[in-house]
């Protein structure tokens, strides 16, 4: 989480999609509002935590619909 925090402090405007294996994913305020935006589902990291961190993600294949809506 540490190297996603360090990139997200110099683009606090816009979402960062952090690739991870297959898959691009989002945490905090970025989870919230792209799973709401791409309807896709809001998760979250360490369930069992007291504060968990909400995650979103999606599969690589499914980058085409990540591009459009920068559009």
């Amino acid at each position: 989480m540490r190297q996603y925090l360090d990139i997200k402090k110099d683009y606090q405007d816009a979402f960062l999609l952090f690739r991870m294996g297959d898959f691009y994913e989002l945490f905090y305020e970025d989870a919230v509002n792209a799973a709401q935006i791409l309807e896709i589902a809001l998760t979250s990291r360490n369930k069992n935590s007291e504060n968990p961190i909400p995650m979103a993600g999606c599969a690589l294949s499914f980058s085409p619909a990540i591009y459009r809506c920068s559009d």
